[in-house]
């Protein structure tokens, strides 16, 4: 049986609704880093306060395991460790999910 080429079979191991869960997880970090920076200055090494836009992309960078947040305060590293370690949890959820799903 010949199967048909999909675009989004990429999107087949998780429901689209964790995929939605993972992007407004994603967006919220990187707004709520950005309030750090607006809330202390010092919190980051890079200039981000007058930008939310690019904290937000510095999350989804993350997520793909590219870390380029540079947090000095206590708040931010905790921050970043928490979406670092969350980020290593859904990709290997999302390759055992894809293997399996290969598999079968």
């Amino acid at each position: 049986e010949e199967q048909k080429f999909r675009w989004n079979n990429f999107l087949i191991p998780f429901r689209y609704s964790v995929w939605g869960l993972i992007i407004g997880t994603v967006v919220f970090s990187g707004l709520l880093y950005w309030l750090f920076d607006v809330m202390d200055r010092s919190s980051d090494a890079l200039t981000l306060h007058d930008k939310p836009d690019g904290s937000v992309f510095l999350a989804f960078l993350t997520v793909t395991g590219h870390m380029e947040f540079k947090p000095n305060t206590l708040a931010a590293r905790l921050l970043t460790w928490s979406l670092t370690f969350w980020a290593l949890v859904i990709s290997s959820a999302y390759t055992a999910n894809m293997a399996s799903f290969l598999i079968s």
